[in-house]
């Protein structure tokens, strides 16, 4: 059982170095079974297609933003203070070893794999979506964000994260760019 998850995440971390780095078209299911050290018969058995592994990917990102969601929203600490951990654990992540947490090669994807994918992560943007959205009405209550609908500063940060995901330059940069954004629209004083 082991073997198998680590075979799982070992194929799933190379296509993701593999996706991050070349389009969509240009990776085929066999330059991911060789790179990652398996026969493409075993690649097949995780996944029966490149749809399907692409999905699985982004599944896999969106769950480990939503473990890291859910752990700061459980800290009995201020909304300002939760909204900046996330912000500063997002960047981590997005510039981390997880380069392009929403890969450059998703633009390219057809209308089939946009199906797949979409079908795999719509309940994980849900549940962010709606877990965002009562990190801003406790910020709000608290006084600490601006007062504004909650849902729709909830949409409006997670565009800024998404956006995020898609630069290829670095933390520092990120912080700089971005956390005026967020201390000047969403945060009061």
């Amino acid at each position: 059982m082991r073997t198998t998850k680590n075979k799982k995440e070992k194929i799933l971390g190379v296509a993701r170095r593999l996706f991050s780095t070349k389009s969509y078209d240009s990776v085929s299911m066999d330059m991911i079974a060789k790179s990652a050290g398996v026969s493409k018969g075993c690649l097949y058995i995780y996944f029966k297609s490149k749809a399907e592994l692409c999905a699985a990917l982004f599944e896999s990102n969106l769950q480990l933003f939503r473990n890291i969601l859910t752990d700061i929203l459980a800290r009995k600490i201020k909304a300002r203070e939760k909204l900046e951990l996330l912000f500063e654990r997002f960047i981590e992540l997005a510039g981390g070893e997880r380069p392009s947490f929403f890969f450059p090669a998703a633009r390219e994807f057809s209308p089939e794999v946009h199906r797949s994918v979409g079908r795999k992560i719509l309940p994980h943007i849900e549940f962010i979506r709606q877990a965002i959205t009562q990190l801003f009405e406790q910020g709000i209550k608290e006084g600490a964000f601006r007062d504004y609908p909650a849902d729709e500063l909830a949409l409006v940060f997670l565009g800024m994260l998404f956006s995020m995901s898609q630069r290829t330059t670095t933390i520092e940069s990120m912080r700089k760019h971005f956390l005026p954004i967020l201390y000047n629209g969403i945060l009061k004083g």
